[in-house]
């Protein structure tokens, strides 16, 4: 049986509150992760003939699974039966839920927003994709293409909005994601999730400073208030926004490790800057399931 009540106690939502991020322990058991890596495993040999006990021989194959060229061992797996089931898990709505009541649904600085009022005991299912990062070592034993890189790579730092037009066009809003960790990734440059936490508390504000955004001038020598064109947006593809290396080096040097063991969950808001880390020096691949709710 899992050890996870169901409940966030005071200091967990004022965690999230203040953090922007939020590791949820034990939520599944040992058996119930071995039973999903199972279906995850079974799945990844059915579909496309990898085998995770033969990585050196057959991980090429992932990338079949792969529309992000290998980026962050994220890989193409939505409707398999035992994935629907943990998606539907009572316990990870209520988790969901729970947060959403305490943030977004009172739509109070600093998660207000402007859209109607809504009630956060109903939502519904976003199903998204899996995490498979192999090892570095087996990531080089298939490398190609003209740059001879490896099969996989880090997801370097990024948004899950467009900061610049946060609610332009928008298709779906998940204010809060998810992920179920499968693997541990205790320490730094085992594949795992890295984060700059807070950052959505004075998230406008970095917003409007942001290098990169372009300005209306308001000098006596150009009243029109034209656009300051020297200056690009921010790339933003979708609803993915990479944080750049130069433009964005604030938020790069706030980057830090977020630890944390399989059966846990981790939340964050979707404001907070995230990747997962550059290398993956262990043997074993990190595995993670993402969330949409």
């Amino acid at each position: 049986m899992s050890r996870f009540t169901g409940g966030l106690s005071e200091e967990q939502v004022d965690e999230f509150k203040n953090r922007g991020i939020l590791v949820v322990k034990s939520v599944y058991s040992k058996e119930e992760v071995e039973c999903i890596r199972n279906g995850l495993h079974d799945n990844l040999r059915s579909s496309v003939g990898c085998d995770v006990n033969d990585l050196a021989g057959t991980a090429s194959n992932l990338s079949k699974l792969s529309s992000t060229a290998g980026a962050g061992g994220i890989l193409d797996v939505f409707y398999a039966p035992w994935k629907l089931e943990v998606n539907q898990d009572p316990r990870l709505f209520a988790l969901a839920s729970e947060i959403w009541s305490r943030t977004y649904a009172e739509n109070q600085a600093p998660f207000d927003h402007p859209f109607a009022a809504f009630n956060p005991h109903h939502g519904y299912m976003y199903i998204d994709r899996v995490g498979f990062r192999v090892p570095d070592s087996i990531s080089m034993l298939h490398k190609g293409g003209k740059k001879k890189k490896g099969l996989q790579r880090s997801l370097t730092p990024h948004l899950d909005c467009c900061p610049h037009k946060l609610y332009d066009d928008i298709n779906k809003w998940r204010p809060v994601q998810m992920f179920v960790a499968l693997t541990d990734t205790r320490e730094p440059n085992q594949g795992g999730f890295e984060a700059c936490h807070s950052l959505h508390s004075n998230f406008n504000e970095w917003v409007s400073t942001r290098a990169g955004i372009p300005s209306v001038s308001s000098s006596s020598d150009d009243a029109s208030g034209a656009c300051d064109h020297d200056s690009e947006p921010p790339p933003c593809v979708g609803s993915f926004t990479p944080i750049r290396p130069k433009e964005d080096a604030d938020i790069l040097e706030r980057i830090e490790h977020i630890p944390c063991e399989a059966g846990d969950i981790v939340c964050w808001d979707y404001r907070i800057p995230h990747a997962n880390s550059r290398y993956n020096n262990t043997d074993r691949a990190r595995e993670v399931l993402y969330l949409g709710k």
